[in-house]
């Protein structure tokens, strides 16, 4: 019977570091965070949105919540020196709000629409490449799916929309985590 570590050792061969099986207790996991632009909110949640991983802002209409978004987007540029995706479902931000919020257009992608399959398509790609730092979907109820648009009102659900974004964030999810992308 092999020992653990033989084991390990075999299991390891030829993997990257970040890709390798470890004991836990030998490894430490570190984990960056992208601020919310509020140092009282950066304070109680331990640096602000989590990177590599799926923050959720719930809040009322006209409470900032895109605010804050816009925030960790010039957060992610001015800091890490990365891009910022942002998808508008909602297409209420412009020109002057990204100019009142600070935000260098050389390293921000505003992208405007509705349609959910483009939008996880897209988010899937972005969370593929190095150069991005953080990806918000504002408002993801907005995004409706093909298959909802081609029907009437009164034959909608909100099922389709979420078995399809819930079938695709983990796989975005993923990516953003080995590339310490942040979500909201």
């Amino acid at each position: 019977m092999a020992s653990i570590e033989e084991t390990l050792k075999r299991l390891n061969k030829n993997k990257k570091d970040e890709d390798k099986a470890v004991i836990l207790g030998e490894t430490k996991i570190i984990r960056t965070t992208t601020s919310t632009g509020s140092p009282y909110l950066d304070y109680i949640t331990g640096g602000g949105f989590m990177n590599g991983g799926f923050n959720i802002i719930i809040a009322s209409g006209g409470v900032g919540k895109s605010s804050m978004s816009l925030l960790a987007c010039k957060d992610t540029i001015e800091r890490r020196g990365k891009i910022a995706v942002y998808f508008d479902g909602e297409s209420t931000l412009n020109e002057s709000y990204f100019e009142r919020m600070g935000l260098k257009k050389d390293k921000f992608i505003h992208r405007t629409g509705r349609n959910l399959e483009e939008m996880l398509d897209e988010a899937e790609l972005f969370s593929q490449s190095e150069d991005v730092g953080i990806i918000i979907f504002d408002s993801i109820p907005i995004f409706v799916a093909s298959a909802v648009e081609a029907k009437s009102a009164g034959d909608n659900t909100i099922g389709i929309e979420a078995k399809r974004f819930t079938a695709r964030m983990p796989i975005i999810e993923g990516y953003a985590s080995k590339r310490d992308i942040c979500l909201i």
